[in-house]
């Protein structure tokens, strides 16, 4: 994301000490807290938000934040992840505008990560198929 759009993409954690390690790195991290009313309600405010993406550890935490944004009346798009195929339509219910569901597509990513690596160590190439 931050390729296509630069320095406006903006990464949220609760978690104090993992937002300090990505600002080490000059990645543009703060911290949040995505179940928080007030936060949303803050960010809202302050910025011209086009996009959320919710990758948060569960099904509850994505329709928490989700419902949230409602609340603050948020008109961008939500993205969020899902991990079963029932959660699909749960997020979308609660508002995501769309769902990637991670596992369905962990294996394909899986195998062109494992073909890389094995071509970038003079191994032979997995051969392809369809």
């Amino acid at each position: 994301m931050r390729e296509l759009y630069g320095d406006t993409v903006v990464g949220v954690d609760f978690d104090t000490e993992r937002v300090r390690r990505h600002q080490e790195a000059r990645r543009n991290v703060m911290r949040g807290d995505p179940s928080d009313a007030d936060f949303w309600d803050n960010i809202h405010k302050d910025h011209g938000i086009e996009l959320v993406m919710l990758a948060l550890p569960n099904l509850e935490a994505n329709i928490d934040a989700l419902a949230q944004l409602r609340e603050t009346a948020f008109e961008g798009r939500v993205a969020a992840i899902a991990r079963y195929p029932d959660e699909d339509l749960l997020l979308s219910e609660a508002g995501a505008t769309c769902v990637f569901n991670i596992y369905a597509e962990a294996g394909a990513g899986f195998a062109g990560h494992i073909q890389e690596n094995l071509q970038k160590k003079g191994y032979c190439p997995l051969p392809e198929h369809d």
